[in-house]
């Protein structure tokens, strides 16, 4: 959900951390018109995160700081490279964190990198003045 959330409603993050999504079946969505499976159709058809982005981007918004998590072990990496890659030619500014050796785990992830998402979201709330500099 992040990856839809932080495009539809950008004016209320100052930061978002998608991590591990299923950005693969967003893109079926996206290229199949909204039909995700033969039983299921999305509606709005761009109510996706490749075509949400693309509409983002063209926007013109203040876009929130995105840090883009995955393990390289996760089922979803793939998927969650070529997001990046997407936004990336988008003009969408992005980061990206490769864990190694991570499945689709929320525990193996934030064992290895949680301070350093934590201190993404810190600094970006210190960018917006949320929070006082250091």
């Amino acid at each position: 959900g992040t990856g839809r959330y932080m495009f539809k409603h950008a004016d209320l993050f100052c930061s978002a951390a998608p991590m591990g999504g299923g950005h693969q079946h967003e893109k079926r969505i996206s290229e199949s018109e909204g039909q995700e499976s033969e039983t299921l159709t999305i509606s709005p058809p761009w109510n996706n995160t490749w075509d949400l982005a693309k509409r983002f981007a063209a926007s013109g918004q203040q876009q929130p700081r995105i840090l883009i998590v995955d393990g390289d072990a996760d089922f979803n990496f793939e998927a969650n490279k070529e997001w990046h890659e997407h936004l990336t030619k988008l003009g969408i500014q992005n980061e990206f964190i490769i864990v190694s050796g991570a499945k689709h785990s929320a525990t193996e992830v934030y064992d290895a990198v949680g301070q350093q998402v934590m201190q993404f979201h810190v600094e970006s709330f210190r960018q917006s003045g949320a929070l006082k500099a250091k």
